[in-house]
């Protein structure tokens, strides 16, 4: 895995912690549909991050 694949991956897991915050914030604050939004997109890039440690990317990359 070359240092661009790896700075890539950390900012995705980077994206998905700061989206996750998000979600907790407006899940606390009633806002769960907001709160849904975000840990959909956590998750989204959670998962881009674990496919392009195998190599694999998404036409998002």
């Amino acid at each position: 895995m070359t240092d661009s694949e790896i700075t890539l991956i950390r900012y995705r897991m980077d994206r998905s912690k700061e989206a996750l915050s998000a979600a907790e914030l407006m899940y606390e604050k009633g806002h769960y549909n907001d709160a849904l939004n975000r840990f959909y997109y956590s998750c989204f890039y959670a998962v881009i991050a674990l496919l392009a440690t195998e190599g694999l990317y998404s036409t998002y990359s």
